[in-house]
């Protein structure tokens, strides 16, 4: 049984390629997407495998933890749930960008971070007594005139909420963003689904032949640099070593992401490694 969690939050700090998602459209290698609200995601396998990678690259034995690489020989013990979407950044007239989310996610990651232990202490989540509106934190920098905003061609009046404030500041202290609260703005359910669908970066990239000629055109999806996402992180007792408790588990865990120079504290996921795509930058979190 899992009895230590922790919340790990994933800034994109660029373009993010986790592919093998479906997509009839136009695009050749689309990312990974939730089959139910279609917002994107990483599979959970995608970021052990990535994590161990990392890890492995340094030196570090993570067999006890991530389980071994011959199925049987050890069990992982730790757990990593899909890593889901927070906050998407969207091109704004005013502040360069927004980083949108929507009730659905928030109430998502609120149900992850009660799981993980957390509580109203911790993070006070807003409140919304009508989802159809649009909100924004008191000192939103986003305002072209009054309380009208424009991101891409979507154009809004937000109502200002000090909850919102007071949530995107305690977060933004969390993942060390300054201007979170500024930058902060919750749209209804039906909007966030269409900007997420319709805003990631799709580039088209060119084959080339031996000749030096173009072969084939093709359109790849990224998740955009800046977005932000979580997942649930869990831990047990290593059956193996009965001195390795969860406690002990996930401390060896959390230590990868800890210091400066810690192996995890940056590290690449996804595809287009050669490109300097998929750097993301990690911050773990305990809500106990």
């Amino acid at each position: 049984m899992f009895t230590e969690n922790k919340i790990l939050f994933l800034q994109a700090k660029s373009p993010v390629h986790a592919g093998s998602g479906n997509d009839l459209g136009y695009i050749d290698l689309p990312i990974q997407r939730e089959k139910h609200t279609g917002y994107p995601k990483v599979e959970a396998s995608s970021l052990k495998g990535a994590m161990r990678e990392r890890l492995e690259s340094v030196g570090e034995k993570v067999d006890k933890i991530m389980g071994s690489k011959n199925s049987g020989d050890h069990a992982a013990a730790l757990a990593l749930s899909d890593v889901r979407l927070l906050f998407f950044p969207v091109k704004s007239l005013r502040g360069t960008f927004a980083w949108v989310t929507c009730p659905a996610v928030l109430e998502s990651f609120k149900d992850a971070f009660e799981l993980c232990g957390g509580t109203s202490t911790n993070i006070a989540f807003p409140r919304f007594e009508d989802k159809q509106k649009v909100y924004c934190g008191d000192d939103c920098e986003l305002f072209v005139k009054n309380t009208n905003l424009v991101l891409e061609d979507y154009s809004y009046t937000a109502e200002k909420r000090t909850e919102v404030t007071a949530f995107a500041q305690k977060l933004g202290t969390i993942l060390s963003i300054k201007n979170l609260a500024q930058k902060l703005l919750i749209v209804p359910d039906d909007e966030f689904k269409d900007i997420v669908e319709l805003h990631t970066e799709v580039i088209t990239r060119n084959k080339i032949s031996e000749k030096g000629t173009a072969e084939n055109l093709f359109n790849e999806e990224f998740l955009p640099a800046e977005s932000i996402l979580y997942n649930m992180c869990f831990a047990r007792k290593d059956f193996k070593d009965k001195e390795s408790s969860a406690v002990h588990i996930m401390n060896a865990f959390e230590k990868f992401f800890l210091e400066d120079d810690a192996p995890l504290k940056y590290f690449q996921i996804g595809g287009d490694a050669s490109l300097g795509k998929g750097i993301v930058k990690a911050t773990i979190y305990s809500a106990q």
